[in-house]
């Protein structure tokens, strides 16, 4: 089962990843297939790379011996291995994860929706430069989702709360999907 989680930057998806992942669930990072610098882009993958990532992981979720595939590090600009065991439940958390180039192996679309004030807030407390994090990322999600409205096929949940709670509301979810 594939399930993404979506959202703008800082609305809570990888610290929801970071908590699934301690619960047992295999969690994908989708800067993990952001595409390397110059490569051409997708029109709808935004920055995620989603042909990369269905080439390279989609056929290989069901592996019992678990998942090894190429990750991109986006700083180093490089490929480099990565491994994550076994689970019949994997998670790919990450902007942009929402594409409809995955709706085929999607089984579940969640989107946090969390306003900019929040989202401000969350940034200060990463010590990152705001404003260059706003005019640069948050301007190309913002353009990418009111383009392509991703979110429309995908369950909204309110991100303006703490992070456990909106954890334990997508928990349910998978829970619910998984028992289908």
């Amino acid at each position: 089962m594939l399930i993404t989680i979506d959202g703008f930057s800082s609305s809570g998806k990888s610290s929801i990843g970071n908590i699934l992942e301690k619960s047992g669930v295999r969690v994908l990072r989708a800067d993990d297939f952001f595409y390397p610098r110059g490569e051409a882009h997708h029109k709808l993958s935004g920055n995620f790379n989603s042909p990369f990532f269905v080439k390279e992981v989609i056929s290989k979720l069901d592996d019992r011996d678990g998942l090894y595939y190429r990750a991109f590090d986006c700083k180093r600009q490089r490929y480099y291995i990565k491994y994550e065991s076994y689970n019949s439940i994997t998670v790919l958390d990450g902007s942009y994860s929402s594409t409809s180039l995955l709706d085929k192996y999607r089984n579940l679309s969640i989107f946090i929706d969390t306003s900019l004030n929040t989202r401000l807030k969350r940034l200060k407390r990463r010590g990152v430069n705001v404003e260059e994090f706003t005019s640069r990322w948050m301007k190309d999600e913002m353009d990418f989702m009111l383009k392509f409205k991703t979110y429309k096929n995908a369950v909204v949940i309110d991100g303006n709360r703490p992070i456990n709670e909106i954890a334990k509301e997508i928990m349910d979810l998978i829970a619910k999907e998984n028992s289908k």
